[in-house]
């Protein structure tokens, strides 16, 4: 992490929270989701699988990974930043069918 600076924190859930970040080289505003290992013992394989699947996706409408990486007891994602919230507010705040935004 030593390649950012970490600022506030913009969410979380229940693996782990988010913290917007300042890849120092470039500037660039990214997120870092910090998981403890210990919060997705039972979902371990169902993480390793999204996480690889984020790693290859490559769509201008899909937030883009960076980095993943581990130490200690710790796994650290670097994402891209997407200002105004989360999907699920976005959701709740649009004006979908309510089915559509289960």
């Amino acid at each position: 992490l030593e390649e950012y600076d970490i600022k506030e924190r913009v969410g979380g859930g229940a693996f782990g929270t988010v913290f917007r970040c300042i890849h120092l080289a470039t500037k660039a505003e990214r997120t870092v989701k910090v998981i403890k290992k210990i919060n997705i013992l039972n979902n371990r394989m169902k993480v390793r699988m999204e996480i690889d699947i984020i790693r290859k996706l490559d769509h201008p409408n899909v937030i883009k990974m960076y980095e993943a990486f581990e130490y200690d007891q710790t796994l650290y994602l670097i994402l891209d930043y997407c200002r105004g919230g989360t999907l699920k507010s976005c959701m709740n705040d649009c004006h979908l069918p309510q089915h559509l935004k289960k």
